[in-house]
């Protein structure tokens, strides 16, 4: 008689050819040469039950749309999010992760996502590295304009729990006093409006003058003036150029002068003797 784990084979066998439990030619002889064969695209590895809608893959992370707040990598609890400081984003390491879904979950701007990759097995370590899943976004997504917020004074106790629990040091005051948040910091995560007790956090309001980027900015310059300073400059040189010629020219003159008077006074004794 046929039990239920015979019945089950032989509905694999008749539905799933690549995932027929018995020997075929074309399956490679050992599992190493057949993951190699998976990798060249030789053969195509199918799993023997299809996973369910809810199942964790490998996260994506869509590094363009990511402010850098690392909420992530403080709630990760494997420690496979590591922060980027001078590029102010994140890596994952698949290879840690324990797909726990958390970093999802607590994603401020929805950057990290789950997919349905799970067959992950690599003899490439670097691979196991997600640096950017180079997520596209939908042809009617609208670019949203960063979020900023400030604190209203008259509500804000000065309990610091929002200044404790920023991720970026954004927010700063003194105990009992009103806390400001420095807007060039702030990256919208939105912690600080969660947590604040007397709901004194808001997001502060668009400006409605354009701001043009930093690149776009034209800078007046103002017109030197060196050469005015070299136009002033010249006749004053042609002034001194002509003192010194007159000096010069008046010199010669007196010294041929002088010359002629001694020339005259010599001539005149040597006439006197003479006669």
């Amino acid at each position: 008689m046929l039990n239920r784990m015979s019945l089950q084979l032989l509905r694999q066998w008749v539905t799933k050819v690549f995932t027929n439990p018995f020997p075929v030619p074309s399956m490679p002889d050992s599992l190493t040469d057949a993951l190699k064969a998976a990798e060249e695209g030789k053969i195509q590895l199918h799993p023997p039950v299809e996973p369910k809608g809810y199942f964790r893959g490998r996260i994506d992370y869509d590094k363009e749309r990511c402010i850098g707040c690392k909420l992530c990598v403080r709630v990760c609890p494997a420690n496979a999010i590591t922060y980027l400081e001078d590029e102010k984003k994140i890596q994952i390491h698949v290879d840690r992760c324990c797909f726990c879904a958390q970093c999802t979950e607590i994603c401020p701007v929805k950057c990290l996502t789950e997919s349905d990759a799970f067959l992950l097995s690599s003899y490439d370590r670097k691979a196991q590295v997600v640096v950017d899943s180079g997520t596209k976004k939908k042809e009617d997504e609208v670019e949203e304009t960063p979020v900023k917020y400030e604190v209203d004074e008259e509500k804000c106790i000065g309990c610091t729990k929002c200044a404790r629990n920023c991720p970026v040091n954004a927010i700063s005051g003194e105990l009992k006093k009103p806390h400001v948040i420095d807007k060039d910091k702030c990256v919208g995560c939105g912690k600080c409006a969660e947590l604040c007790p007397k709901q004194a956090i808001h997001q502060a309001e668009a400006s409605s003058a354009p701001v043009t980027p930093k690149e776009e900015k034209k800078v007046e310059e103002k017109p030197t003036e060196k050469p005015v300073e070299k136009q002033e400059a010249a006749p004053q040189k042609e002034a001194a150029e002509s003192k010194k010629g007159s000096k010069k020219n008046g010199g010669k003159n007196g010294n041929k002068n002088g010359n002629k008077k001694k020339n005259g006074n010599g001539n005149n004794k040597k006439n006197g003797k003479k006669k």
